[in-house]
């Protein structure tokens, strides 16, 4: 089944796992692989501006949807006006990937979407992955976290695609 997209948001054809290239972030490569293949069902990735962390989110959402389970990309940023009905919508989707999570922070109504989402998605055993600069417990969300917490280095622009 081919990748769900929202939104007029295209993932670009550069985003693959096999395009992000690098030592310094291979354990956080290998992390968000398990979830594109779906050995692990959860993970929250954070790192500064431009260390790879949308590339991700999109390359997973690709190889989930290249797998043939329906995945979606979700950039919080440009949605956060729309986020509560948005994330409500995601429930049956095998691989859900939010980036910037830090925009709804304070909008409790879309926190509990996204906190209900998680909490639908692990009850069928679909996939999460979000991302955002900070770590969960510093992104100002005033319900509780889940997934473990993966951390982006800055790099010497070795994380780069090919």
């Amino acid at each position: 089944m081919a990748t769900q997209l929202i939104l007029g948001v295209q993932l670009p054809q550069s985003a693959t796992l096999d395009a992000f290239v690098g030592e310094t972030n291979a354990p956080v490569r290998a992390a968000v692989t398990q979830i594109a293949d779906g050995r692990s069902e959860r993970l929250f990735v954070h790192g500064p501006e431009a260390s790879g962390k949308t590339h991700l989110l999109q390359a997973v959402c690709r190889a989930a949807g290249d797998a043939g389970d329906r995945s979606v990309y979700v950039p919080l940023d440009q949605v956060a006006d729309q986020a509560e009905s948005l994330l409500a919508g995601l429930q049956d989707m095998d691989c859900v990937c939010i980036d910037d999570v830090a925009a709804i922070a304070g909008d409790r109504d879309a926190e509990i979407a996204l906190l209900s989402l998680t909490d639908g998605l692990r009850a069928r055993g679909g996939r999460l992955l979000a991302a955002d600069r900070q770590p969960p417990a510093e992104l100002g969300l005033a319900l509780p976290r889940s997934g473990q917490p993966t951390g982006l280095g800055r790099g010497d622009r070795d994380h780069r695609t090919r």
